[in-house]
């Protein structure tokens, strides 16, 4: 619960969240530059290897096909994870898998592109995991290890698109964070960390609280990615709201933590809306709104983990999930469905609710 921890050493914990957050943007940023480079985020191949050459299906295929890996697939591989608790050597395999992605993407882009998305899923789960296990009881570690994530997606589509060498930079920035994953694994010392005991809630409500959480954040994906289609003709634009959900996600814990888990990311999402729905057109209040729209993340991981504290990676890959079957609908919907002011208010206002129905029985449990 927020204002309470067993955690034996915090600063130390936000520590190695950080030094795992920027492995995570080097992660991110590898993928994120592959499939600029294979023009997944345009539809004009014009200029790029395969001009000509690949249908614009072709290249959504891929995209799509990414997505499904990264995202849908880290529930399934944190279950199979928690059973041996290897979450370091997850790790290590994700960056290894990556790399190899960027080694073979000109021989065939599928592979490349299959390569990318496991090894993503990867990485995530099993740093992803090691970072709850640091700080069960504190949000702030969640923040600051998923925070760079946003960095890393802006600086890879900058670096696919513009830089020519980006793969050698990449694969260097990998091989570093290889390194520093090794570091890190001294230092985390999980094995002489006990596992959080699980809270007494009800197996009744359980269903209820995680369902609840979960489409807390498939609707924020739903609402995040609109609000990056109204903006994606400026790359200075995208780049300031890249900037925006890394602030966000990187406060948003450390706030929650000091006056309250219901009244930041309740409170943060209300002050959002009428910043993302109405003035959404005005960039700095657009930036300001998801600052404020991204602080929530921190507190759905915690309380999902804190529901299942043995299981860190299945904790983990559940949002991820839920972030993935939130985009579906701007993939084969009009944006028009989702972008007016209306429809943005609603869809803020009932993730605000669905939170005050999933993390009040967790919270009473756990207090």
């Amino acid at each position: 619960m927020a204002g309470s921890s067993d955690d034996s050493r915090p600063v130390h914990a936000l520590r190695l969240a950080a030094g795992y957050g920027a492995v995570h943007a080097a992660v991110d940023g590898a993928c994120i530059a592959l499939l600029a480079w294979l023009d997944v985020f345009s539809s004009a191949t014009t200029g790029s290897l395969f001009a000509g050459h690949w249908p614009v299906s072709t290249i959504w295929t891929l995209f799509v096909l990414y997505n499904c890996l990264a995202f849908g697939l880290q529930f399934s591989i944190g279950a199979v994870v928690d059973r041996s608790g290897r979450y370091h050597t997850t790790t290590l395999i994700g960056l290894a898998l990556v790399g190899l992605a960027i080694t073979a993407f000109r021989a065939s882009p599928y592979v490349a592109v299959v390569l990318v998305g496991v090894g993503n899923a990867a990485f995530h789960v099993g740093a992803g995991a090691i970072v709850l296990r640091l700080s069960p009881r504190r949000a702030a570690a969640a923040g600051i290890f998923v925070a760079p994530g946003s960095i890393g997606v802006a600086l890879g589509a900058w670096c696919g698109k513009s830089l020519p060498h980006w793969q050698w930079f990449f694969l260097g920035a990998l091989l570093v964070s290889a390194v520093a994953v090794c570091w890190l694994r001294t230092k985390a010392a999980l094995d002489r960390r006990p596992s959080p005991q699980p809270i007494s809630i009800r197996r009744s409500i359980v269903p209820l609280a995680v369902g609840a959480l979960m489409l807390s954040v498939a609707i924020r994906s739903t609402v995040g990615l609109t609000i990056v289609r109204l903006h994606q003709g400026s790359l200075f634009i995208l780049l300031g709201l890249a900037l925006a959900g890394f602030f966000g996600k990187g406060i948003g814990g450390l706030v929650s933590d000091r006056i309250g888990w219901i009244k930041t990311s309740v409170g943060a999402l209300l002050l959002s809306a009428p910043l993302l729905a109405i003035l959404v057109g005005n960039v700095p209040m657009a930036v300001v709104g998801v600052v404020l729209f991204q602080m929530t993340m921190p507190v759905t991981l915690l309380a999902i983990y804190r529901v299942f504290p043995e299981e860190p990676g299945l904790a983990f890959g559940l949002p991820t999930l839920a972030l993935l079957l939130g985009a579906v609908p701007i993939f084969i919907c009009p944006l028009a469905w989702f972008s007016g002011s209306v429809p943005l208010l609603a869809m803020i206002g009932t993730s605000a609710a669905t939170l005050l129905i999933g993390l009040p029985p967790i919270l009473r449990r756990e207090h």
